[in-house]
């Protein structure tokens, strides 16, 4: 009764309590991260509208992959199933920017092509993801005596793998109204896309919560059983966990991952005048692998804080030049001084994202040259003068790579410049910037690639 009356007495116990019954939740395996997979399950229960997700897949993967990385070093089947959700993560990641893109388009049969590429791709991923996953808490609890996760997980992997069917199925299936199409009608069977919406949402809502309660018990009860998470734990702090140079390359190869994801995205490529690889993700990309290798390799900040602003001023651009294009592109710039005003500014946004693409080259360029010169090479070749002299040539080859990926970085940058211009002026200019955006990438691919190489050699 004292508590009545005291308004803020009231807040702060309330939220004691809620933050405290979140704690008891949460707390099934922590060290092992069942938490985080199960926050994981919930961002993927939820039915999807064509490419629409209101709880983005992507962050649900990314959860995945972080509560499991502990446990993949306990089970190999388990790091593999982190390489597949990892490229799920990808997937879905593209999948809803392409709808933020495609929002506007008035031709809906789009959304059956992209519908249909995401689930076919999707489905097949999804099912061996999780079926290496259980596969690998089989073998940890085996390993690590885990009785209630090796006794559930028949009933899990069974319940999963039809929850998985019925989502992609039902996903695809109201966007088949769109293969069916005449000159006079149009698409005939547009008309039922309505009621097959509710059909597939009912059934895949069904299914999501059903899975889901079924995956809270499954996780709930392994992460109770603190025999199993003991004998991991222990295992781990005594045999994985000293091992310095494991974690040091994982660091890397998760960096120079996002790096080169973030890096298919900073070469033009419009669509009706609108860019549909933004520099904006790219560059996000390329900040969250920075970040990943922080805690093992130095932050180099003037890259970071150049990245940062380009995130913004891209941002700002993309949305302007799509507003240009979606008003003036079909009509032409000559229809109007306000068009030709519009392209003129369309330029100038293209020449600062430019400008700011350069600085981000030539210090990614410096960064890529601290891991060549600090994580490549053998420290046991010292002794010998024949094996130091052949470190040095893999590292002067990497540096000269480095150099070349720079120098074509740059005029990719510029060429973006050209190609913002060409599309009112020399629409045939898209080859040529193809070319151009091809060949950086295939330059930055095998200089990422050989760096990761060496790094391997260097500490495996």
């Amino acid at each position: 009764m004292v508590l009545i009356g005291q308004s803020s007495d009231v807040y702060t116990f309330c939220r004691l309590s809620a933050k405290s019954t979140i704690n008891l939740q949460l707390e099934w395996g922590a060290p092992m991260g069942f938490r985080y997979l199960f926050a994981g399950f919930v961002f993927l229960f939820n039915p999807n509208l064509n490419i629409f997700d209101l709880l983005p897949d992507f962050v649900g993967y990314a959860l995945i992959i972080y509560g499991l990385r502990r446990m993949l070093d306990l089970a190999p089947a388990i790091a593999d199933s982190v390489k597949v959700f990892l490229r799920l993560f990808l997937l879905s990641l593209a999948k809803t920017i392409i709808f933020f893109m495609t929002a506007g388009l008035r031709d809906k049969g789009y959304l059956l092509v992209f519908t249909f590429i995401f689930t076919i791709a999707e489905l097949p991923l999804m099912l061996s993801a999780f079926s290496l996953l259980y596969d690998g808490l089989f073998f940890a609890g085996t390993m690590f005596d885990g009785t209630e996760p090796v006794k559930r997980l028949a009933g899990a992997q069974r319940m999963t793998t039809a929850f998985i069917i019925i989502r992609g199925t039902l996903t695809l299936l109201p966007e088949l109204v769109y293969l069916s199409v005449t000159e006079d009608v149009g698409y005939m069977l547009a008309a039922y896309k309505g009621g097959l919406y509710v059909i597939s949402v009912t059934v895949m809502t069904v299914s999501g919560i059903i899975w889901l309660v079924r995956m809270r018990s499954f996780c709930r009860a392994a992460g109770s059983d603190t025999h199993f998470i003991n004998n991991m734990t222990t295992y781990y702090n005594e045999y994985i966990k000293p091992n310095t140079n494991l974690f040091t390359l994982r660091r890397i190869r998760w960096s120079l991952g996002f790096i080169g994801a973030g890096l298919f995205f900073l070469p033009d490529m419009y669509i009706d005048g609108i860019d549909v690889t933004p520099d904006t993700v790219g560059m996000l990309l390329i900040i969250t692998g920075l970040a990943l290798a922080a805690k093992y390799i130095p932050v180099y900040k003037p890259l970071v804080i150049t990245t940062v602003v380009g995130i913004v001023t891209s941002a700002g651009g993309w949305i302007y030049v799509r507003n240009f294009a979606r008003r003036y592109f079909t009509y032409g710039i000559g229809k109007n001084m306000e068009a030709f005003r519009m392209f003129r500014t369309s330029i100038a946004v293209s020449v600062i994202e430019a400008a700011v693409i350069v600085a981000l080259i030539v210090l990614l360029t410096r960064y890529l040259r601290m891991l060549i010169a600090d994580h490549t090479g053998i420290e046991s070749a010292a002794g010998l003068s024949t094996n130091i002299e052949k470190e040095e040539d893999r590292r002067r080859s990497l540096r000269y790579r480095a150099i070349a990926f720079a120098v074509l970085g740059i005029i990719c940058a510029l060429s973006g410049v050209a190609y913002t211009i060409s599309l009112y002026t020399a629409p045939a200019y898209w080859m040529i910037n193809l070319l151009i955006g091809i060949a950086w990438l295939i330059t930055a691919y095998n200089l990422l690639y050989s760096i990761l190489n060496n790094a391997e050699r260097k500490y495996l």
